[in-house]
């Protein structure tokens, strides 16, 4: 084993990031299409099996698990795994229940006045809107018309308007 380490000239505790430095250093030496002569090639073959055998060795070196190491792993791992289990069956159980929510009795009756209301809101901000424009319309030549009626008609016409805005969003909540 000292040998291999002397052909790539390195130290025998050298780091496989060394040896693989060394390696290609002495490889790109002594390989036959860089060097034509008989000692080089013999000497490639040379480096490339001391290579091997070191990458080997330190392959065989890494750090084993000790069984203390090895069950505090599985235990973390099974933590994690039931973890997730249980986020799936909370998941589970909470859709469970807005499905059992949404297909209550109570929860339909509740959308279903939530939608008359949005329709009698529409409906109140229509006739906000069209009350004060038809009575405009019909007094328009009337000596009382001033900037007191014309300012009152464009506050309620306002009004009226941002109402209908509101009872129209809540026509559209289809999920709600």
């Amino acid at each position: 084993m000292l040998k291999h380490y002397h052909i790539l000239q390195v130290n025998p505790g050298a780091t496989e990031v060394e040896i693989k430095k060394a390696y290609r250093k002495q490889a790109l030496k002594y390989h036959p299409d860089h060097n034509p002569s008989a000692k080089a090639q013999a000497k490639f073959i040379q480096i490339k099996e001391a290579y091997q055998a070191l990458l080997v060795s330190h392959k065989d070196d890494t750090r084993k698990l000790t069984a203390m190491e090895m069950a505090d792993a599985i235990e973390k791992k099974m933590q994690d795994e039931k973890k997730e289990r249980m986020k799936a069956y909370v998941r589970k159980m909470r859709e469970k229940e807005e499905a059992d929510l949404v297909n209550s009795i109570h929860y339909k009756i509740l959308v279903k006045i939530q939608r008359g209301i949005a329709y009698v809101t529409v409906i109140l901000a229509i006739s906000m809107i069209l009350i004060p424009v038809l009575s405009f319309i019909f007094e328009y030549g009337t000596p009382e018309l001033n900037a007191y009626r014309i300012s009152s008609f464009i506050l309620i016409a306002v009004l009226g308007g941002g109402i209908m805005y509101g009872g129209i969003y809540l026509v559209k909540q289809k999920n709600r």
